[in-house]
């Protein structure tokens, strides 16, 4: 061993909070540093550069790659990188399918919402079929389409099924009674 100091950390009142909740308190800072035995084999992976005085340099590639300096041979090192990738890779692929899940629940919703809309859409009449529909048998609301339910509670047969889902409040548009519940009128 060459080098070692210890070193204890100033806290302030965050660490000693988190500390506290974590559980766990570093009494500090152990730094050593050691030296490699004469002989001892060393794989160094980066770039290596020819200096004017003849000598070869291994340093940090240009293009800002990484540097490795480890004790094991080249194949340990390229197996540990290989191993690290594929758990990004499986990482990026589960995050992939978990954003892909939400996107198709999203998309199926937003589908679910508009199925119904159109068909009522399909349903309704042209404007010109509904100027020949006599002003008794109109929504007392909107005045364009046919009446299409029954308010109970009341009994009014008044609204399509559009206004009624429109109504801010659970009233009759008539009598301002409450609706209990509603049911589709069929007219022949």
């Amino acid at each position: 061993m060459v080098y070692e100091r210890f070193q204890q950390p100033s806290h302030g009142f965050r660490d000693l909070l988190g500390q506290y909740l974590i559980g766990e308190k570093p009494k500090g800072i152990l730094e050593t540093e050691e030296m490699l035995r004469v002989g001892a084999g060393l794989t160094g992976i980066g770039e290596l550069s020819l200096h004017p005085d003849g000598s070869l340099h291994l340093q940090p590639p240009a293009q800002g790659g990484e540097f490795f300096l480890c004790l094991g041979d080249w194949q340990t090192v390229r197996s540990e990188l290989e191993s690290a990738s594929g758990l990004w890779k499986g990482a990026a692929l589960l995050c992939a399918a978990a954003g892909l899940a939400v996107l198709l629940h999203a998309l199926c919703r937003a589908y679910r919402r508009s199925r119904p809309k159109q068909q009522q859409e399909d349903k309704e009449p042209d404007g010109e079929e509904a100027g020949d529909r006599a002003p008794e048998d109109s929504c007392v609301v909107c005045l364009s389409q046919p009446r299409e339910c029954v308010l109970l509670g009341c009994g009014h047969i008044c609204c399509c099924f559009r206004c009624f889902q429109a109504l801010p409040t659970r009233l009759c548009p008539i009598c301002r009674g409450p609706i209990d519940r509603v049911v589709p009128l069929y007219q022949a």
